[in-house]
């Protein structure tokens, strides 16, 4: 868990297994999986499907299936309902009796890309799953309804459809697509009007845009106790309590061993440990309160901790010893 091999390890082991215990069994028409959900169209008896799933259940002790048959010729898998009809399939949509028809309202503050990314999403799987036209059209009026309760409007659809249906037939018509030409990709985060403004001025320069949010459920959600600013590193500046010079430095460890390590090169009168231990010890002048050592800048260590302490020791440039 944690790794970025574990889900690429993880289905190669399904696959050796699927290839060795499952696809090889005659009884099985078709096989198919995504993650972990299955779904098999088995021509056996029941019991002869109960004696393979004991089988393969056995087979290794941390992976276990259960199942789940079809109810009236139905079966719902993923986000789709699969209703067996004679020799062939028929398929609809599927939601769960959970499901409400919420996305971002029309009035919310967020880029206009993500307000439709739904319905984008609605409209292509509208398009790509087989549906009957007694389907489509219920489907298609469940997404008016979406749109409607969220504050859009019908229209609104009906152009992404004309727009997916120009798409469909474009790529119908030229098996070989153009090219894209490569653009620069910059992130901005989106505060409303203003940042439309400054996206269309980038991508007349040829930078393409990407709007973000600071509202993610990482922030809203984020439970863990906020560390003391005292326990982060960055740049950092003392002020001498006598002459009122200003050390600025920047620390890759947290401010407060950074502190301690100071005052630890003032008292034992070890100048090379610290700069402002130095100034102390040459001019005879009293190491200054807690409260006058200020953090300026949190950041972990590289070259932005670098450039921001430059940036402080330029701004105090009369006044500083520097590290």
């Amino acid at each position: 868990m944690g790794s970025p091999l574990s889900p690429l390890m993880a289905d190669i082991f399904m696959d050796n297994f699927e290839k060795q215990h499952i696809v090889v069994n005659q009884n099985i028409l078709y096989y198919y999986r995504y993650v972990d959900d299955i779904i098999i169209c088995w021509t056996g008896t029941r019991r002869q499907l109960d004696v393979f799933l004991n089988k393969i259940n056995r087979v290794h002790d941390k992976i276990k299936f259960k199942l789940e048959l079809e109810q009236d010729c139905s079966l719902n898998f993923l986000d789709l309902t699969i209703t067996r009809k004679e020799s062939s399939h028929v398929f609809q949509i599927y939601r769960k009796p959970t499901h409400t028809d919420t996305v971002i309202p029309a009035s919310s503050c967020h880029p206009w890309q993500h307000k439709v990314a739904a319905f984008y999403c609605y409209i292509n799987r509208l398009f790509t799953v087989p549906l009957s036209k007694e389907n489509y059209l219920k489907e298609l009026n469940i997404i008016y309804q979406i749109a409607v309760s969220n504050g859009f409007s019908k229209n609104l659809i009906n152009n992404l459809i004309k727009k997916k249906q120009k798409h469909v037939i474009r790529n119908s018509l030229y098996a070989v697509q153009p090219q894209s030409v490569h653009r620069y990709v910059s992130s901005l985060t989106y505060l409303g009007p203003i940042s439309e403004k400054v996206a269309n001025t980038l991508r007349q320069n040829g930078v393409q845009v990407a709007f973000k949010t600071n509202n993610s459920l990482r922030n809203i959600c984020n439970s863990k106790d906020k560390l003391d600013i005292r326990h982060k590193s960055g740049v950092h500046k003392l002020v001498c309590d006598e002459c009122h010079v200003v050390y600025v430095g920047q620390t890759g460890r947290n401010f407060e061993t950074r502190y301690k390590k100071h005052f630890a090169a003032y008292r034992n009168c070890n100048p090379d440990k610290s700069h402002f231990a130095k100034h102390l010890l040459d001019t005879g002048h009293n190491l200054a309160n807690d409260h006058y050592f200020k953090v300026l800048h949190t950041c972990n260590k590289g070259l932005r901790l670098c450039v921001l302490e430059q940036l402080e020791i330029l701004k105090s440039n009369n006044n500083t010893v520097a590290e």
